[in-house]
């Protein structure tokens, strides 16, 4: 806390008030605390040693700034190792308030000081009252987070973001919000996303109707080989159908002309027979077939070939040739 020259009585009360308010907004009956003024020489109010009761303890804190022409300095290096030297817990993150103003600023170390090495996570709040001042961070810590305020009245307003602040750093969960460059990244970020998502839908869907495509010509070509089977095959067995047809009316034909010489034949023979004569029947002449010939004009009978011409004169001449007997005459022999 500052206790400096530069700042009033009036002052130094809003510093300790605020501090009340802090710790009373915190409900900090189980923690430690430790206070220390800076005047600028460093002042012990009291460690975490003997740390009971520290918001009645805190009103108590007296205004004592130094008096002298030259004031030795202090730094936060040098409070926080005077205060926390002892009963300081390893499994319990610290932290570590600053109010100081901006004229005679608080220091995080002065010159050729060896820093602390904090036993647990030391997070600093660097509060600067007045004009614009540069906060550096603090070595030691792990966050070091600056708060400029223009007056000490304004000093109030901080106490609901500052406890926020605190309790997200030591119980993990961070209340800082996101800036425009943060939401600018998110976006640009999403954005990417999205034209990756819409490339990806994209190319499953030119996937998908290439392979419909593909399909629909497979399935087009075995269409028309099936139906182009179909068509010669009904031509094959039309054609077969027709040979078929072919052939047998040959056989028939060919059935039926040796059928007719065959009743020609037998109707000659009967007749000779029936007007008396003895007709001698020579054995056909066996003519021989012509070559590549596969039909005959004859009949075959009996493994003999007869032409119904020759068979036909040979029974002519043998008629003529035969006497005619009366009947007497035929009677005596």
């Amino acid at each position: 806390m500052d206790s400096t020259p530069q700042v009033t009585s009036f002052q130094h009360r809003a510093e300790v008030d605020f501090l009340r308010q802090v710790m009373s907004t915190m409900k900090m009956s189980s923690s430690k605390v430790a206070m220390a003024q800076f005047t600028p020489w460093s002042r012990v109010e009291w460690s975490l040693s003997n740390a009971t009761y520290p918001e009645s303890r805190v009103q108590e804190a007296p205004y004592c700034p130094c008096e002298l022409e030259n004031c030795p300095s202090t730094s936060i290096n040098s409070l926080t190792r005077s205060t926390m030297s002892s009963a300081n817990r390893k499994g319990v993150p610290d932290v570590i308030l600053v109010i100081s103003n901006s004229y005679q600023p608080l220091v995080e170390v002065l010159p050729n000081e060896p820093l602390i090495s904090p036993s647990s996570p030391l997070h600093v709040f660097y509060i600067v009252i007045g004009s614009n001042m540069h906060v550096s961070r603090f070595e030691p810590s792990a966050h070091t987070v600056g708060i400029k305020v223009t007056d000490f009245e304004h000093l109030p307003h901080l106490v609901g973001p500052l406890c926020q602040s605190v309790n997200g750093y030591i119980k993990g969960t961070s209340t800082t919000r996101f800036g425009p460059l943060c939401w600018i990244i998110i976006g640009v970020i999403l954005l990417f996303a999205l034209i990756l998502v819409a490339l990806l839908l994209y190319a499953i869907y030119n996937y998908n109707e290439e392979n419909r495509r593909l399909r629909h010509r497979i399935s087009e070509s075995e269409r028309l080989l099936r139906k182009q089977n179909e068509y010669f095959t009904s031509q094959l067995h039309s054609e077969m159908q027709k040979q078929i047809a072919n052939g047998e009316k040959h056989a028939e034909e060919m059935k039926k002309q040796q059928d007719m010489m065959q009743s020609q034949f037998d109707r000659q023979l009967d007749m000779a027979y029936q007007q008396g004569s003895k007709i001698q029947i020579l054995p056909p002449f066996i003519q021989p077939p012509p070559p590549h010939h596969e039909h005959h004009s004859g009949k075959e009978r009996n493994g003999v070939i007869l032409d119904p011409e020759i068979l036909k004169f040979q029974v002519k001449e043998a008629i003529e040739e035969t006497p005619v007997l009366n009947p007497q005459e035929a009677q005596e022999k």
